[in-house]
């Protein structure tokens, strides 16, 4: 709340943009962010030269929590947008001098999402951006899919031994399930 007073009364006239990323886990952090949001844009921000955007990779959290009738900030929102991945076309504008095979991987791996594109354009080809992204130990993509698996699941070593197995050639829920010490 202190953050939000602070803004209110330091623009005065002034345009502002407040973006507030991830709020998904600044909402997680405080159960009660919302309710004070909500008191902010109803009573404050309405005599303020002020965009507020809210941003989080969690869509479940964005329609539900931010958009849902059952929260607190719903009917605020003004001009909701879901960015999309890029397009395939989209994702080779990121990649120049690429061939078409590395783009068309590239974009594969990454899903078309351009946080991940941005750290493969800096390579001449796919084979150098994923050994210097995802194997180097600098490499920014290195440790993405154990955080990837730590948003989904709890037990992160499980899953990762499972993937592993996979990786390995067992295809088989029987032979999976024995190898990992657990239940089918």
């Amino acid at each position: 709340a202190s953050a939000l007073e602070a803004i209110v009364n330091n623009i005065k006239d002034r345009e502002f943009i407040l973006v507030i990323d991830e709020v998904s886990y600044l909402a997680q952090s405080d159960s009660s962010f919302l309710s004070v949001l909500q008191s902010f844009v109803d009573n404050d921000f309405q005599h303020c030269n002020l965009t507020l955007i809210l941003c989080s990779s969690i869509s479940s959290f964005m329609e539900e929590d931010i958009l849902g009738l059952k929260s607190p900030v719903y009917g605020r929102s003004v001009f909701p947008i879901k960015l999309l991945p890029f397009s395939i076309a989209e994702s080779a504008l990121m990649l120049p001098g690429w061939s078409c095979d590395d783009i068309a991987r590239a974009h594969a791996m990454t899903g078309g999402i351009p946080y991940y594109l941005s750290f493969f354009s800096q390579w001449k080809c796919l084979d150098d951006a994923v050994m210097n992204e995802f194997f180097s130990p600098g490499g920014r993509l290195l440790v993405e899919p154990r955080l990837l698996l730590s948003m989904s699941f709890r037990n992160v070593d499980l899953y990762e031994g499972i993937l592993d197995l996979m990786a390995h050639g067992c295809n088989e829920v029987s032979v999976i399930a024995s190898k990992s010490g657990k239940d089918k």
